[in-house]
Parts: structure tokens; C-alpha cells; sequence
């Protein structure tokens, strides 16, 4: 790299970590910003980027890409954390979650008619409750029949009656209650559809929107002003990270089922139907992000790191070696080449003006020789002033 490349590196690199410094950043940044949103105010989202890039992209990052165990890891260390944290000893629910923002959710749930009839039916549908109401039958009526009940408080001598029958059945025949029970619950079976009706019915007709509202009331009065802490005393920081786990495994499968893909393709139709044709800038504005937002946030980002760099050299030799490489170019220095042999000889040119003006030779030359006498003729000589008289004639 020839001198005047050198000298064109060092002002550069200069110049480029003087614009990091004091207020100068934060106006540069502005100023870019602007130029920015300008600029996405005249191309659209199609123009930028296509369907197919987006979910290329999707498909490297989300579906594709190895996370590691490392995800999992930190959000099981994280809830920990939360879970530990000393604010959940005076922090209560009321104090995170506002009334009114519970209030509307509850109106909300309450109206969904169709989906709570829906839950309903599921339940009582499902093999597991209906056996619930068949052995809840079976207890009843063996509480009945085995035990004192209003027939045998009514009739005189007839409980102890029943007692020692009991005693002695379960003596002379001890399976003999098994088998009465197997025959209950046969008779119960038949039954067990009329009786999950019966609490289908119930259900829909007691959970409706005001009991729901009146249930939730009650829930949020009793639970809001205790301590977050006793809500999570339940809740084994073991067990919440062996959740995210499953939950983070069920993840990295979900991800790579066909229905999973479907949908993100769905959305990604979408988002290009709403904002396809339509300017950046304008996706900016529904997402609420402004020009001084976007300033705001990168200074405040960038402003301590770009310090740190700065102390520790890092800055000044990534951008010299950056600009180095176009400096020391065989291109850049085909260009400054002539402009370096024309600095050089202006400068010769220079010198050599005042040289002549001291009356020294110029730089470089040598001093003119004296001319010799021809010979057979003597020298002139030298006269002494203006007035001198000649001393010779002719």
C-alpha cells in the first residue's frame, strides 16, 4: 500500500469512529432511520420478499433447525427461579390481574354457549365418568341394604336384625357379597345411561351464565388476596421443569407433522392476502412501530456495546481491516498511482522554483561548470567598477 492509500486509510478509519462518539450516533441513527422508513414507504411486502422465501425461512428455523437441549434447560432454571422468587410471599393475584380484565374474560367464557354444551356432552360421554356414576349407584344402594337405614330405624327388633344377618352371610358364605354386588352393578348398568342423561341435563341447566359468573365471583374473591406464593406451594419446581420437557418434546414433534406445515402455510397465504401489496411502512404502523421507537431501541442497544468495543481496540481494527482490503486493492492502487506520480513532481517542481529564487541549484542538479578560456587568447580581465579605466588597447 503506497503512501497516499495509507494516509487515505488512517482519516477514513478516523472518520468512521468518530461518527460512534457522544451525540453523533444517536443523529446518525436517526438519520438512517428516516431514509429507512422513507424508503419502505415505496416498495411492498411482495417486492421484498415472497411466499416461498418465508417459508424457507420457517422451514430452516423452526421446522428443521437443531435446537439443542439447551431450550429446555434454561426455561426449567427460569421457572425456577419464579417459583423461588421472594416478591411471591407479598405479591398477590389481585395485584397482577385486574378485576375488570377478569371479569370480561368470565362474560366471555360464560357466552360460549356451544362450547361449554359441547364440553359437557364430552364428559359425560366418556367411559371414565360413566363409570364414575355407575360405582357412585353401587355404593349408594349397597349403603342401603347393608346398612341401618330409614326402613330399619322404622320397624322395631329389624336392625339388629339386619346386623347379624350380615355378620352371618359374610360367615356361612363369604363370596356371597361379591356376587350380590356383581348383580347390582349389572342391574345399575342399565341404568347408567339414564342417569348420565339426567346429569347431562343437570349440568347444562345449572351452569349457565349467571352460575358460571357467581361460581367464578366467588373463586376470584377467595384466591385474589392470598399470596402468589400459596397458589404455587403446589406447584414442584422438579415437576414444572420435567412439564417443559414434555411440553418441548411434544414441540419438536409437532413441528414436523404435516398438519403442523399446513397451518404455517395458511397463515403465511394470509398475512400475503392482507399485506402483500401494501407498503412496508404501513405493516409498521398496524404493528404500532414507530421511526423514534426504532431509534430509541437501537441507540439504547448499541450505544454500551459499541463503547466496549471501542475501549478494547475491537472497533478500530475491524473497520482497518476492513478498509484495508479495498486500500491495498490492486484497483485502488492502480488509481492513486498516477496522483502520487503527479504529488511527487509538483513537489520537484516546487523545490526547484526555491532553489532558484535563492540562487542554489535545484534539487537533484548539479551546479553549471565554468567555461574554459580557447586557447592562444588570455582571459579579459576583470573589471574593477563602472569607472575603471581601460587598460588595453586595441
Amino acid at each position: 500500500m503506497n503512501e497516499t492509500a495509507q494516509k487515505l486509510l488512517d482519516a477514513q478509519v478516523a472518520y468512521v469512529l468518530d461518527l460512534t462518539r457522544g451525540k453523533r450516533f444517536p443523529r446518525l441513527i436517526k438519520e438512517k432511520t428516516e431514509i429507512a422508513f422513507e424508503w419502505m414507504a415505496t416498495v411492498t411486502l411482495e417486492q421484498v420478499i415472497t411466499q416461498e422465501r418465508v417459508m424457507d425461512i420457517i422451514m430452516r428455523n423452526v421446522v428443521d433447525r437443531n435446537f439443542g437441549g439447551g431450550i429446555p434447560e434454561i426455561a426449567g432454571e427460569m421457572t425456577r427461579r419464579v417459583l423461588d422468587y421472594e416478591g411471591n410471599e407479598t405479591v398477590t393475584l389481585a395485584d397482577i390481574f385486574p378485576r375488570r380484565i377478569f371479569d370480561e374474560m368470565v362474560d366471555k367464557a360464560a357466552n360460549l354457549k356451544n362450547a361449554r354444551e359441547s364440553l359437557i356432552n364430552r364428559t359425560v360421554r366418556n367411559p371414565a365418568y360413566q363409570g364414575l356414576v355407575s360405582d357412585l349407584l353401587l355404593g349408594v344402594v349397597k349403603d342401603f341394604l347393608l346398612s341401618e337405614n330409614l326402613l330399619s330405624r322404622g320397624v322395631p327388633g329389624l336392625s339388629p336384625l339386619l346386623k347379624l344377618g350380615k355378620s352371618t352371610v359374610n360367615r356361612a358364605a363369604p363370596g356371597l357379597s361379591a356376587i350380590v354386588e356383581d348383580q347390582i352393578r349389572d342391574w345399575l348398568s342399565r341404568y347408567v345411561e339414564i342417569a348420565v342423561r339426567h346429569s347431562e341435563r343437570f349440568l347444562m341447566d345449572f351452569l349457565d351464565e349467571n352460575r358460571i359468573a357467581e361460581i367464578a365471583d366467588a373463586q376470584f374473591r377467595s384466591s385474589s388476596s392470598v399470596p402468589l406464593a400459596s397458589h404455587f406451594s403446589n406447584l414442584d419446581a422438579d415437576d414444572m421443569e420435567d412439564l417443559i420437557v414434555l411440553g418441548y418434546e411434544f414441540w419438536l414433534s409437532f413441528r414436523k407433522t404435516p398438519y403442523f406445515l399446513g397451518v404455517t402455510q395458511e397463515i403465511v397465504d394470509a398475512l400475503f392476502e392482507k399485506y402483500g401489496d401494501r407498503a412496508l411502512s404501513d405493516i409498521l404502523d398496524d404493528l404500532g412501530l414507530t421511526r423514534e421507537q426504532v431509534t430509541l431501541e437501537i441507540v439504547t442497544a448499541a450505544t454500551p456495546v459499541l463503547k466496549l468495543m471501542m475501549k478494547s481496540g475491537f472497533l478500530e481494527q475491524a473497520v482497518r481491516d476492513e478498509l484495508a482490503q479495498f486500500y491495498g486493492s490492486p484497483a485502488c492502487q492502480s488509481i492513486l498511482a498516477p496522483g502520487a506520480q503527479q504529488d511527487k513532481a509538483a513537489k520537484k517542481t516546487e523545490a526547484a522554483g526555491k532553489a532558484e529564487a535563492e540562487g542554489e541549484p535545484a534539487p537533484g542538479k548539479r551546479p553549471a561548470a565554468r567555461k574554459k578560456p580557447a586557447e592562444g587568447k588570455k582571459p579579459a580581465p576583470a573589471r574593477k567598477g563602472p569607472g575603471a579605466k581601460k587598460t588595453a588597447k586595441k
